[in-house]
């Protein structure tokens, strides 16, 4: 098949994404905006597309989207494809309507159709005619079903779905002692947090949680992953709590070095106040043998059991974090069983090579079906 993707190529998702069916001897393409795009995507077709106004008030958004869909129509005329596939409800699946090509797919990525929708009218009025006008949307899971419904999607037009985690990569096992040196990680404890300090993601309630723990367990390091601009709030968050010597920050990491946070790890904490499904940070988590402290966002009560494999706790509750943190830190043997029962579930319901067959699949059956149609 000809397989056009739209998406943000600086993403590793739409990266694992594509990649694999190129793999599989498909001919791929990604149409992306962002001219920052990442290395790796070996036989993708990357087609990145600058935009003709920076700005993102409401007239520059309507001249880009003017000015793309021209070339984006051009584009698609000399490739032909077979399908083309969203990632994301927001401005790439708006694209994919406007070209009326079909079949379409979109995979909401969470806040955009849970929190963004809502953020204007405009959002509003473009998130909602794609959605309802692809052939197919990919949830993540039942709550993000929930919302699409609510938005007027037609029920059967909905999978769900989870997004998968690569097994091969994020695993059990120890970073190089370098590695935990040039972090500043070796010879305690660690907590590690992986979500992108954006404010859904409510980083600030894992520092305030960390100034807790730090009171009873002083000689738990804090390993905050992703960059952005919240960073250097967050770092000075760290310091007027006294506690900014416990907190390291890293900037964007690749997704190599994220399964080495994460190995180098003994708890991972997720304080998000949103989350579509199972977010994939808590399920690489997971996939690396590590109990999981996270709040009651998405789908999480449906992987993580508490005392199981790790705990649920209300949404800005650094002393509930806090709690089930010492917690763990104090029960090796509950760690250790918690990590093996997470690592099997990754194994069994959310590894990636069986999300891409099932995915596979659907796009075959998308495509016969509109042949079927034309004809």
């Amino acid at each position: 098949m000809k397989l056009v993707f739209f998406g943000d190529a600086i993403v590793e998702h739409l990266r694992r994404w594509t990649t694999f069916f190129a793999r599989q001897g498909h001919e791929v393409h990604v149409i992306t905006w962002n001219l920052k795009v990442l290395d790796g995507y070996g036989d993708v077709h990357v087609h990145p597309m600058p935009k003709a106004l920076s700005s993102s008030n409401a007239l520059a958004r309507a001249v880009n989207l003017v000015s793309l869909t021209r070339r984006v129509r051009r584009l698609l005329r000399q490739i032909q494809p077979d399908l083309i596939h969203a990632h994301s409800a927001g401005p790439y699946a708006w694209m994919g309507m406007v070209t009326r090509f079909r079949p379409f797919l979109i995979t909401p990525w969470g806040s955009d159709v849970l929190i963004h929708v809502h953020d204007s009218l405009i959002n509003h009025y473009f998130t909602v005619r794609a959605l309802r006008h692809a052939d197919c949307v990919q949830a993540e899971g039942e709550d993000t079903r929930e919302a699409l419904l609510q938005l007027g999607v037609d029920n059967r037009n909905i999978i769900v779905l989870p997004i998968g985690v690569d097994t091969a990569r994020y695993r059990p096992g120890k970073p190089s002692a370098d590695f935990l040196a040039a972090h500043g990680l070796a010879g305690g404890p660690v907590v590690v947090s992986t979500r992108t300090p954006t404010p859904v993601h409510d980083v600030d309630s894992t520092i305030h949680a960390a100034a807790i723990v730090l009171q009873k367990a002083p000689a738990v390091k804090f390993l905050i992953v992703g960059g952005g601009s919240e960073l250097p709030r967050l770092k000075d968050l760290g310091n007027s709590l006294g506690i900014g010597g416990a907190l390291v920050f890293t900037d964007h990491v690749d997704e190599d070095e994220m399964a080495a946070c994460l190995q180098a790890a003994d708890v991972c904490v997720s304080t998000s106040l949103s989350d579509s499904g199972t977010a994939a940070s808590i399920a690489e988590a997971m996939a690396c043998g590590l109990p999981v402290v996270a709040t009651d966002a998405g789908n999480v009560r449906e992987r993580i059991h508490d005392g199981e494999n790790g705990y649920v706790v209300p949404l800005r509750s650094p002393t509930a974090v806090a709690e089930k943190i010492l917690h763990l830190l104090a029960n090796p043997e509950e760690r250790r069983l918690a990590g093996q029962r997470n690592r099997q579930l990754v194994e069994e319901q959310l590894d990636v090579r069986h999300v891409m067959k099932t995915v596979e699949s659907l796009y075959v059956d998308l495509c016969e079906k509109a042949t079927a149609r034309r004809k």
